[in-house]
């Protein structure tokens, strides 16, 4: 998040990253936990307030086991809908992109997760540090200037 100076808000960051134990805050310029809103919802969030435009992998994102599955038999929840309402209007999906994968994007039962921001170069520094210290890390998605408005491009 970005303070109301446009500086990056670092509040929260100190406890998620371990107290400072691995000194990771610093390479971040935001850092949102996916909890109701899915994870369509929150990179919302974060685009809304920033000035980039972010293209998410979807086969990049991890599933839970067996959630796709259940996409596919129909299981889904008011959640979704809601925030396919709320954020729905900002997401371009490429063609191709399975529908059921799209819902799960949307789904809040993405919750508890952690959707991290960083330079390229910073980004590299994390992506070796997370698993030195045993956590997942997946690189999903890239931002750019917002040139032309902010938005969300599900590919």
């Amino acid at each position: 998040m970005l303070d109301n100076k446009g500086h990056p808000n670092r509040l929260g960051v100190w406890g998620w990253l371990g107290g400072g134990r691995w000194g990771l805050e610093r390479y971040l310029y935001t850092l949102h936990r996916v909890t109701g809103l899915g994870l369509l919802g929150h990179l919302w969030e974060m685009v809304s307030r920033s000035e980039v435009a972010v293209t998410l992998d979807s086969k990049a994102v991890p599933f839970l086991p067996g959630a796709l599955e259940c996409s596919r038999m129909g299981v889904h929840t008011g959640g979704e809908g809601r925030n396919r309402d709320w954020a729905g209007p900002h997401v371009r999906f490429a063609d191709g992109v399975d529908p059921d994968v799209a819902a799960l994007l949307f789904d809040p039962q993405t919750s508890g997760g952690l959707l991290l921001a960083a330079s390229p170069r910073q980004s590299r520094v994390l992506a070796a540090a997370f698993p030195r210290a045993g956590v997942p890390l997946w690189r999903v998605g890239r931002g750019k200037a917002a040139g032309d408005g902010r938005a969300i491009f599900v590919v």
